[in-house]
C-alpha cells in the first residue's frame, strides 16, 4: 500500500496551498486516514508504540517510547500544507504540552475511487515537529462565539 513515509525536499518548511477547503466530509475524512497511516508509520519505524486517540482526545496518536511519551497532532492535505486548521482544544493541549507534543503535515495526499469506495494514496510529510512549541503569533483567528449576555 505504500505506506512508507516519504520526506518533501521541503520538508519542515511552508509549502503552498491550506487544509480543510473544498473537500466533501468523505473525502476530508480519508484524507485524515491516511495521513494518520503515514504519521504512525513514522512513529513504529523509529521504534514507539502508537496507539489512535483521535476519538477521544485533543490529539490524533499516542506514541510512548520507554520512559517518553508524545502527543501527536496528524493534518493531511491534498494541497501543500502551508497552512493548517487547528481547534480551540488542539492549541490548548499543546500549549499545556509543548515539549512532548509533536506535529506531523501530511501533504499532496492523492483521492481516487475504486468503484464505490474512495481511496487515499501517497502524501510526503512536509512538516515533522518534534517537540512541536506552538508559535503563538502564528495563530489566526478564523471564528469567534459570542455570548450574549442579558
Amino acid at each position: 500500500e505504500g505506506i512508507a513515509p516519504t520526506f518533501s525536499s521541503r520538508a519542515f518548511k511552508h509549502g503552498k496551498g491550506g487544509q480543510g477547503f473544498g473537500l466533501s466530509p468523505e473525502e476530508r475524512k480519508a484524507v485524515e486516514l491516511r495521513a494518520m497511516r503515514v504519521a504512525r508509520h513514522l512513529y513504529e519505524e523509529a521504534g514507539w508504540e502508537v496507539v489512535d486517540k483521535s476519538g477521544s482526545h485533543p490529539f490524533d496518536l499516542l506514541a510512548t517510547k520507554y520512559s517518553d511519551e508524545r502527543f501527536i497532532e496528524v493534518k493531511g492535505t491534498t494541497g501543500g500544507g502551508s497552512k493548517i486548521i487547528l481547534t480551540n482544544g488542539e492549541v490548548k493541549h499543546v500549549l499545556l504540552h509543548n515539549r512532548s507534543s509533536a506535529l506531523v503535515i501530511v501533504s499532496n495526499i492523492v483521492l481516487a475511487r475504486s468503484g464505490e469506495e474512495l481511496v487515499a494514496s501517497g502524501g510526503v510529510i512536509t512538516t515533522h515537529m518534534d517537540p512541536w512549541v506552538i508559535d503563538e503569533s502564528a495563530l489566526e483567528a478564523t471564528d469567534y462565539r459570542y455570548t450574549i449576555h442579558q
